[in-house]
Formats: C-alpha cells, structure tokens, sequence
C-alpha cells in the first residue's frame, strides 16, 4: 500500500473572545512581518503528511495425521515516511491582554511551533503453531501451542523547535507585526537521530475440549507484544533519541463456545485478565508537551457475551456485551520538574474504562413481495459508558474535561440485494437505503485538554443518511 503526498491545515482552537485575553491558533494563517522572525516566514504553512509501506506474509498449513495439524510462517513489513508542521502560530495575546495595560498599541506574545519527522521502520517474524488431539479422552481435548518471534527496527530524525517566544507590536492601521525581541527555547533540537532494535518471542497456548461437536470450553494463555518507537512531541533533544520501550501483555481467557436449540442458538462467553508491562502512555512533559513514555503496568478484567437467536425463519436478534474493569499497579512518575519523580504514583492515576458496554442488532428477511430481489432490514442499538485518557486524581477538577460521557445511539439499514444484472444476468446488484444516528443526538466521541482550551471534544456526527450501491460479478 502507498499513501502519497498529503496537505493539511490544522487550526485547533480559533480566535477566543473579547473576555479571554488568549487569542489562540495553530500552525497556520498567514501573519505579515516587518521584521522577519525566523524560523516563521509569515506565510502558510500547510501540514505535510507522506508514507509509504509493503508487507508480505507467507504461510505453510498442512497436517502429518488426522490429529495433528500445523500452521507455519514468515511476516516482513517495511515503512517510511515523513511529516512536517509548521513553521506557524501556535498562540498570541492581543494587544493590553498581558503586557500593555494603558491604551493605544500593545505588546503581543508570539510563540511559534516547527516539527518535523522521518522515520523508517522495519519488521520480520517467524510463527508456528500446532493442532494436537492426544489419544486420551476420547480426542476430545485439543492442545493447540504456538509461538512466534518479531523483531523490530526503528529510526528516525526528529525536529521540534516549540516554545521560542517573540515579543511584537502591532501597528494598528495595517495589523503588520514588529518584532521587538526573542527568548529562544534552550531545548529545542534539530535533526536529531534515534535507532533501535527491538526483539521478543511470544508464546500462546489453548487448551481446548469439546465436549460435543457443538459445544466447547477453552482456557487460554498468550503474551502480546508492541514495538517501541520515538515521538516527535518529546521535549528535549536526548528524550526523542531515546525514544520508548516496547510494552508487553499477558492475558488469560476461560471461554465457552456453543450452539444449541437445533443451532437456532449461538452463545459465546469470556472471562479475561490482561496485564501490561512498561505500558506506553502519552504524558505531560515539562512545557505541557505530551509525549509517549513507558510508565509502568496495569490490569485489564473483564466479561464478554455474545448471543445470536432465529427467532424465526426471517427474523434473527443477536446482541453483545462487554463487562470491563481497570485498575493502575504501577506508574513511573516521568516528568524531572515533579516532586514526585522516579517514585511509583499509580494511587494517583486512573483509567475510566467504559463499565458496560452493549449493542443489539435486529435482522429481518422479508417474505416474496414480487421484487426483483431480497428485502432485508436491520437495526442496531448500541451503548457505551464513560471513558477517559489518565486522570490525575490530584488535580481532579481535569477529570470533568477528559472524561467523555456515556451514549446511545441507534443505527438502521433496509437493502434490497440479489438483484440479477449484467451480462446473462451473472452480476448481482444491492441497492441499499441507511442512517445512522437516527435520533441526531449530539454526544461525545472524545474528550481532552490541552494547553490551549479546558476542552477539546470531538462530537459525533449528526443524523447522517445514505444510499450504497454495490454490483458483484
């Protein structure tokens, strides 16, 4: 897959208001200079977004007896990319806001942002896995191990020169700024180079029984792994080289999978635990700049249900529902300004997982109206509790703006399909009518806060409706 060059302008907060003496942009609107302010050059600039990977996987499946089944394989993947933002306004106080108390012209703060990143990342890894029916228990157990080892290559040249600030006028008959003077950022780096290798085996087993052809129970271990990399909103020059270290999962699973009732019935169930280890979280940064860092571990518990029911011949319902908790062990205070660095501050630090989570899905087949084709319909019913990134729990008054609230929201879809087209009548057509969020109820995707508004929320999308054609052939 090639993702080609890509443009973009970012603007996160727009103009404030007459009451806020911030006035607060980012990286962009052309600002016109009397003196130059490097690196800025008072034009627009757009952010640059290009990448470019290929992967391949090879697999080898076979079995050497009734009983005994394998799965092997190779896996290479290669990326490389860049980006650049900037260089542009990140905020400015208007005139008498900060600086100037008395009238006529002011004096604005100006602080201008440049990034820029290139990276290259390699991957490989070998797997294998079996299928083992023992000769015991009537071969109603099935042992099923696998392992497979990844290792990782990473590079990349960082540029982050945020945080120099210049001081200006304004003239107020042409709003043309003049530079005054600067207070550079001292850790400010420039096309400074990271490399690491990363590498580890991970193993996983299943043992399974099947208790009939119908119904099985499992109980399940496997260790996870994600690679490290480096994050180009580090602070200073030695943390982007340095970069962040994999993070590692273990998880444990007792499971149930059946079908009953003549198959009209289809129940699956789960009970899991998942720990992290040197979990990768995006933390504030001296500067609140928020970067990756590897700060400790936490646990993950929960139950998943899902259930599929023939109602009748035409009518189906199927629901899901995941029951999850969470719960910080271990987190390393990374921040050098802080009290507290170094120490273990997890009693500080909560994670709102969203405790129930469900959906409901209604299908329908109608009966031969003298159409063309098949009619279905369906509808689906989802809700998600609340949910948050890391919250300080000794500054909770930032939980109210980085929790985002719980939601409903109601999906529907009435297509007519097999509909025989083309040549010979061998293609199949699907015209299809849907709409989604058909109450418009307007809730919250995502809520954060960053150094520019309490608030920053993506809102979900209004009553949206929509026609799909597809022909198969």
């Amino acid at each position: 897959m090639i993702t080609r060059d890509a443009t973009n302008n970012v603007y996160y907060t727009g103009v404030g208001s007459a009451g806020n003496p911030y006035l607060v942009r980012s990286d962009g609107m052309a600002v016109n200079f009397t003196t130059p302010v490097a690196p800025f050059d008072g034009k627009d600039h757009p952010w640059v977004v290009y990448n470019e990977t290929w992967s391949q996987e090879f697999q080898l499946l076979g079995d050497v007896s009734p009983n005994f089944k394998y799965t092997t394989g190779f896996y290479y993947a290669t990326e490389k990319g860049h980006q650049s933002q900037g260089p542009g306004i990140f905020f400015t106080v208007p005139d008498g806001g900060m600086f100037y108390a008395g009238t006529g012209p002011g004096v604005d703060m100006l602080s201008l942002e440049r990034r820029a990143l290139s990276a290259k990342n390699d991957t490989w890894a070998v797997f294998g896995q079996v299928s083992w029916r023992p000769d015991i228990l009537e071969r109603k157990l099935e042992i099923v191990p696998g392992i497979r080892y990844t290792r990782d290559h990473r590079q990349a040249v960082g540029t982050n020169l945020r945080g120099t600030t210049y001081f200006v006028t304004t003239d107020p008959a042409t709003g043309v700024y003049n530079l005054l003077f600067s207070a550079p950022n001292p850790l400010a780096y420039t096309n400074v180079a990271g490399d690491n290798t990363f590498s580890k085996t991970t193993p996983t087993v299943s043992l399974n029984y099947h208790w009939k052809d119908d119904l099985m129970v499992y109980a399940k271990v496997a260790k996870g792994y994600v690679t490290g990399g480096f994050d180009d909103q580090q602070g200073t020059a030695a943390g982007f080289a340095k970069g962040f270290d994999p993070e590692t999962i273990t998880s444990y699973e007792l499971g149930l999978k059946g079908e009953f009732l003549d198959r009209r019935l289809r129940v699956n169930g789960a009970v899991f635990q998942s720990e992290y280890k040197n979990e990768q979280k995006t933390v504030v940064h001296p500067g609140n700049i928020w970067a990756i860092e590897n700060v400790g571990t936490s646990k993950y518990k929960g139950m998943e249900l899902d259930v599929t029911a023939m109602v009748t011949q035409r009518f189906r319902v199927s629901a899901s529902a995941t029951w999850l908790d969470h719960t910080y062990s271990r987190w390393i205070d990374t921040d050098p300004t802080s009290p507290t660095y170094g120490t273990d501050i997890s009693r500080l630090r909560k994670l709102v997982v969203p405790k129930v989570s469900y959906s409901v899905n209604l299908d329908y087949r109608f009966p031969d109206l003298g159409l063309p084709g098949k009619l279905d319909a369906s509808l689906n019913f989802a809700h998600k509790d609340s949910q948050s990134t890391p919250i300080d729990l000794s500054n909770p008054v930032s939980a109210q703006y980085i929790t985002t609230p719980k939601y409903d929201v109601v999906n529907g879809r009435i297509a007519l399909s097999q509909i025989k087209v083309g040549p010979r009548g061998e293609g199949d057509l699907t015209v299809a009518l849907w709409g989604k969020n058909l109450g418009d109820k307007k809730y919250h995707n995502f809520n954060l806060t960053n150094t520019s508004a309490d608030q920053v929320t993506t809102w979900s999308e209004p009553r949206t409706y929509g026609i799909d054609l597809i022909y198969n052939y």
